[in-house]
């Protein structure tokens, strides 16, 4: 069985509900359809009902194949207070009340695997579900490290010489880090330069430069 269908059903429990009601801002990982397909893709008849178990119905795909369908269904309830003003309201006197209402609402979830003739599944479609794999942004900001940047179509490692603006001048540095900051509206990018004296600096883009050929 693949071990891919096991390791995403923590998703089919607990982010539907947390991300519905979760304003954080947040980094999407992996979309909804990248998650469905590897619950489906690869995964046989068997391996889907041996985790999620026999299916509430089956139905015809058109295809010689069949469709397993499973069904989630939940109540949702919430009070609501009203105010009502009796007749001594239009006369400034006490008269009113407030009467409180649950009210109640039906969800219904689902999941269908589409299985061809040859009992392989391949398709998922869902209702009701948000599979996204999100990470949350750190003060809405993403931090990366990454091996290299790319500036002005030339690509920059870990370990290039560098040059480092400092005072009026330039001095010869190595570049230890890139630093990445990722947030909803923009990406920036700070560098940590070793100097030959020893000195560790952390500098923006815009007081680095490459050395000239």
């Amino acid at each position: 069985m693949s071990d891919k269908i096991l390791q995403n059903i923590l998703l089919l429990l607990i982010l539907p509900l947390y991300f519905s009601s979760c304003s954080t801002k947040y980094k999407v990982i992996k979309s909804h359809e990248t998650v469905c397909d590897e619950l489906c893709i690869s995964n046989s008849k068997a391996d889907i009902i041996s985790v999620f178990g026999p299916p509430d119905r089956k139905t015809e795909d058109g295809l010689d194949g069949e469709i397993l369908v499973y069904e989630k269904r939940m109540t949702r309830s919430q009070s609501a207070n009203k105010t009502y003003y009796g007749q001594w309201a239009l006369l400034n006197l006490p008269g009113s009340y407030e009467k409180s209402k649950t009210i109640s609402k039906q969800i219904i979830r689902e999941m269908a695997f589409y299985i061809n003739d040859a009992g392989n599944c391949y398709r998922l479609r869902t209702e009701g579900y948000d599979f996204t794999e999100r990470q949350k942004l750190k003060n809405g900001i993403d931090t990366s490290y990454p091996d290299f940047v790319m500036s002005n179509n030339i690509k920059i490692n870990i370990g290039d010489k560098v040059l480092y603006f400092s005072g009026f001048s330039y001095k010869e540095a190595e570049l230890i880090k890139i630093i990445k900051h990722e947030s909803e509206y923009k990406t920036e990018y700070y560098f940590e330069v070793l100097l030959k004296n020893g000195d560790i600096k952390q500098t923006s883009s815009e007081f680095i430069s490459l050395p000239k050929n």
